[in-house]
């Protein structure tokens, strides 16, 4: 065997080595993409979680309780938390909306995310006042559709409450 027939089936070998190697990567990179979508589902479930159990606190459920009536009749700390809470739902369905266009949220997530606002607000229509000055207070977000759900939210409850 001469060695230009050694080189050949060495460049052979080398191409096979880099194509097999590609595919190791490119499956590599496929798993990790999962990861990252399962992270910020997980991510965004956990924020609701958290909210979910501060509702359940004691003074956060009386807060609440009031918040089912309009006009509601709250009291300076209560007022804090129902404000407290907007802010911090208009920060989950940031994050949820981000990890959606960066493409690490599926649709359905996202969708599951918009809608589970209206529920609230028809429950509690008395934190709709809330909502509309955390939206005032918001700093500037750009195209985020978040901001259109929410505004659609409340005129969605404050029709259901008026009738």
């Amino acid at each position: 065997m001469d060695w230009d027939a050694i080189g050949a089936v060495g460049e052979v070998l080398g191409a096979l080595a880099v194509f097999i190697t590609l595919i190791y990567l490119a499956r590599q990179v496929k798993e990790s993409n999962k990861l990252a979508k399962s992270s910020a589902a997980t991510d965004v479930m956990n924020s609701f979680g958290e909210v979910n159990a501060l509702l359940t606190t004691p003074s956060m459920a009386a807060a609440m309780a009031k918040a089912k009536a309009i006009p509601s009749d709250f009291t300076p700390a209560e007022e804090v938390q129902i404000r407290q809470l907007c802010h911090r739902l208009m920060n989950v369905y940031v994050q949820g909306e981000t990890s959606f266009k960066n493409g690490h949220l599926d649709e359905n997530s996202f969708s599951i995310l918009k809608r589970d606002i209206h529920p609230l607000l028809a429950t509690y229509p008395g934190t709709a006042p809330f909502f509309e000055k955390a939206l005032e207070e918001y700093p500037s977000t750009g195209d985020l559709d978040v901001f259109r759900g929410i505004r659609a939210a409340l005129d969605s409850a404050a029709a259901d409450a008026s009738e």
